[in-house]
């Protein structure tokens, strides 16, 4: 974006929607775990130390045990290996749903108390799986590796209260405070991208 305003031309930022439409549902499970949504392929170098460290804050003041889902196909990389290590090291439960439908995908995010994102912060916008979980009205999880300056972060406005930053000191009152509120509607990112692209166009 930068090198393109630098070089003349017009730009800005067009929403990357979610690739899992919303499923209304009746069979939305209620569970008494913290259930953390992980969707889309794991990255490796992400800081999944400090992670559990907030993770289990947030339990503890939850009084609900972490409960890790892993859902979707999943290719097994280093990042999966992590996740799988740090439920057996911190007694968190694990899942996999393995491939699911994009409607069982829309349910199990409905289930979910956040969600997990684990490709670096400046490049959040272009991971459709988070945009599914934000789309969904997840809270999510990321972490900023400080190789961006901050100026030139950018974030779509819809969500710009939803993404907690692992390396934020006030990570953890800040995400419990969203997660008292009620949770917001599901957002249709295709119908809204598309009013954007033949606003631009007209």
């Amino acid at each position: 974006m930068d090198r393109l305003i630098q070089s003349g031309i017009q730009a800005k930022h067009l929403y990357l929607f979610g690739n899992v439409p919303h499923a209304p549902s009746e069979d939305i499970s209620v569970s008494s775990n913290l259930r953390v949504a992980i969707f889309g392929t794991p990255y490796e170098k992400f800081p999944y130390n400090l992670l559990t460290d907030k993770l289990e804050e947030i339990s503890a003041s939850l009084k609900k045990p972490v409960e890790l889902r892993v859902i979707g196909r999943q290719r097994v990389n280093e990042g999966l290996n992590q996740i799988r290590n740090i439920s057996k090291e911190w007694n968190f439960s694990l899942s996999e749903t393995g491939e699911l439908s994009t409607q069982f995908i829309s349910i199990e995010l409905q289930s979910c108390d956040l969600g997990l994102c684990t490709t670096p912060y400046d490049v959040l916008g272009k991971s459709g799986a988070t945009a599914a979980m934000l789309e969904h009205g997840l809270p999510v999880i990321g972490f900023d590796d400080g190789d961006t300056p901050k100026e030139k972060l950018f974030i779509f406005e819809q969500f710009s209260d939803q993404v907690f930053l692992l390396n934020d000191d006030e990570f953890t009152p800040q995400l419990l405070a969203f997660m008292q509120k009620k949770r917001k509607p599901f957002f249709d990112g295709v119908a809204h991208t598309t009013e954007e692209m033949l606003r631009i166009l007209s």
